[in-house]
C-alpha cells in the first residue's frame, strides 16, 4: 500500500509539458529525491543516480535532456530502483528526479553470493556497506521453492506488524516443512506448508502465555504449529 502511494506521488509530479521529447535544464540545479528506503535498509546511493546523468552537476550552461529516456536508463541500470520519475520545472529549468527504491523483505544466499528479495518478488544482489533488518533464509532454495514458499512467507511476515521483526532465520527444510527461529528464545517453530499460515502463527502467543510459564524455558526445543487446534512440543534431547 505504501509503495503504491509513493508511486502515485511520483506520477503526480509530472507537468503537462511532459509530452515534449526534450527539455532544457541547468545541470547544477538538478535535484535527486530517493523514496522508500530507510536508515536501516537503504541500498541506493545518490551518486549512482547522478553518475548516469549525461552531464556533470557542476555545469552551469543550459543543455537538453530526454526525461523519458533517463527514467528508463535508471530502472535498467540500477537494480535497486523500482520506479523513476524525471521532470523539468520550466520556469527554473530544474531537473527533478524522484526515485522509488526497492524494499527488501528477506535475505538469502546462493552460489556464494548474498541476495535480497523485495516485496515484488525481485531478487537483487547484496552490496558491501549496505544491510537490511530482515530475516535470513537458508535451506532448500531452488527457484521454484523461492517463489512458491519463501516469497509468500516473507511477504506475510513483512506485512505483519507482529511478526515483521520477530524471526531472525527461516530454514526451508523442504517444500512442505519450514523452521522459523525467533530473534529471542532458543526455540524452533515448525510449519507444515503455508496453507494454514495465519492460523498456525496465531498459536505462538499461546505458547508463550500458556505453555512456557508451566514448563520453563529449557524443556522444549521444537514447537509444531500446523496440527489442527493443537501445539505439539518436542522435548530437548
Amino acid at each position: 500500500m505504501a509503495a503504491g502511494i509513493l508511486a502515485l506521488i511520483l506520477i503526480g509530479s509530472y507537468p503537462l509539458s511532459r509530452r515534449q521529447a526534450r527539455f532544457a535544464v541547468f545541470p547544477y540545479k538538478t535535484r535527486v529525491n530517493i523514496l522508500g528506503g530507510s536508515q536501516e535498509s537503504s541500498f541506493l546511493r545518490q551518486t549512482e543516480v547522478t553518475d548516469l546523468l549525461p552531464f556533470s552537476l557542476t555545469d552551469s550552461s543550459s543543455m537538453p535532456i530526454r526525461t523519458a529516456h533517463l527514467e528508463q536508463e535508471l530502472v535498467r541500470e540500477i537494480p535497486y530502483v523500482r520506479y523513476a520519475c524525471a521532470y523539468v520545472s520550466p520556469a527554473t529549468r530544474t531537473l527533478n528526479i524522484n526515485i522509488l527504491e526497492r524494499t527488501p523483505i528477506i535475505r538469502f544466499y546462493r552460489d556464494g553470493q548474498t541476495y535480497f528479495m523485495d516485496d515484488e518478488g525481485i531478487s537483487i544482489r547484496g552490496r558491501i556497506g549496505s544491510a537490511a533488518y530482515v530475516p535470513v533464509a537458508i535451506g532448500m532454495l531452488t527457484d521454484s521453492i523461492v517463489q512458491s514458499t519463501l516469497y509468500p512467507l516473507a511477504t506475510y511476515l513483512h506485512e505483519s506488524k507482529e511478526y515483521r521483526h520477530f524471526f531472525s532465520l527461516i530454514d526451508i527444510v523442504s517444500d512442505r516443512k519450514v523452521h522459523l527461529y525467533p530473534r529471542v528464545g532458543d526455540y524452533i517453530f515448525e510449519l507444515h506448508g503455508l496453507g494454514t499460515l495465519e492460523e498456525d502463527l496465531s498459536k505462538i502467543p499461546i505458547f508463550y502465555e500458556k505453555i512456557l510459564p508451566q514448563t520453563g524455558t529449557n524443556q522444549y526445543r521444537l514447537i509444531k504449529l500446523s496440527y489442527k487446534d493443537q501445539i505439539i512440543c518436542q522435548r530437548r534431547e
